[in-house]
């Protein structure tokens, strides 16, 4: 196991911006480990969305249900830990980034 790899914000999110952030979606993948995460299986990925953006500490959001809209909320706090791309399938994850980071992509 080499832990060398991965990645961080260019431009580091502030809380006073908040609902100027944005998610970037990654697709395909095995999502982070779930020590820090808040699950709520009845909620649909537009309000899992506005969910998170609603909380500072929310760092990227998923559902496990990935058919159609989905649903089955989960969202992750603090540092994404362990997140490895699945060839063939794996659940989409979005990932919070500030506005700025948004116009680049």
């Amino acid at each position: 196991m080499v832990w060398a790899e991965g990645c961080v914000r260019n431009t580091p999110l502030s809380c006073q911006d908040k609902q100027k952030d944005g998610f970037i979606k990654f697709a395909q993948l095995k999502v982070p480990e779930t020590k820090h995460t808040w699950v709520n299986q009845s909620m649909v990925l537009k309000e899992c969305r506005a969910k998170c953006l609603s909380n500072c500490s929310c760092m990227a959001f998923s559902n496990t249900d990935i058919r159609g809209e989905g649903s089955d909320c989960v969202i992750w706090f603090g540092d994404l830990v362990d997140i490895t791309k699945i060839p063939g399938g794996g659940p989409d994850l979005y990932i919070r980034m500030p506005a700025s980071e948004l116009c680049k992509r």
